[in-house]
């Protein structure tokens, strides 16, 4: 449902937080033709230390997915 639900509505990306599968979100990404966007949940150690870095970490990936 999902596959048909993403070519019915013409989205282009999936943002998909880090804890899902990878292999899961790349499947639905080949299936489809549209961009992966991995990110975390939230702030974390090695990552994004707070919201503002998060949201910032979020926009830049849909950004680039986009161009």
């Amino acid at each position: 449902d999902l596959v048909e639900r993403i070519r019915s509505e013409s989205v282009r990306a999936i943002l998909a937080a880090s804890y899902f599968s990878a292999a899961k979100v790349d499947a639905i990404a080949e299936r489809t033709g549209i961009r992966a966007v991995r990110v975390p949940l939230g702030p974390m150690s090695g990552g994004p230390e707070d919201y503002f870095a998060l949201v910032d970490l979020w926009i830049d990936g849909l950004a680039e997915a986009f161009r």
